[in-house]
């Protein structure tokens, strides 16, 4: 399978509690079946997007997020999100010619 040309921009809002958040943790689920898996983190509590790259054409992600204090205590998951990146279609015939025949 192909790795997509196409990324998914994930972005979301966060008020902040007592405990302020220092980073944000992105998780990863392929397929939106198989177990959640940690991707990245934000450099910073103040960045609330992440977009990822290398995705599998034709193939469906699920994403969640939580945020990460200090202490390194991490709160509860956000709502998950899930996206089906397009397949990519086979290459384009080219040069077609017609000869008239008898």
């Amino acid at each position: 399978a192909a790795v997509s040309p196409m990324g998914v921009e994930l972005a979301w809002d966060y008020v902040q509690g007592e405990t302020p958040a220092v980073k944000f943790n992105v998780w990863q689920q392929d397929d939106c079946a198989d177990q959640f898996v940690f991707i990245a983190s934000t450099i910073n509590a103040t960045t609330k997007t992440y977009t990822v790259r290398g995705l599998t054409a034709g193939k469906t992600y699920c994403w969640f997020v939580t945020a990460e204090s200090a202490e390194g205590g991490e709160s509860e998951s956000s709502n998950s999100v899930s996206f089906r990146l397009p397949a990519i279609p086979p290459a384009k015939a080219v040069n077609l010619r017609g000869t008239l025949v008898p």
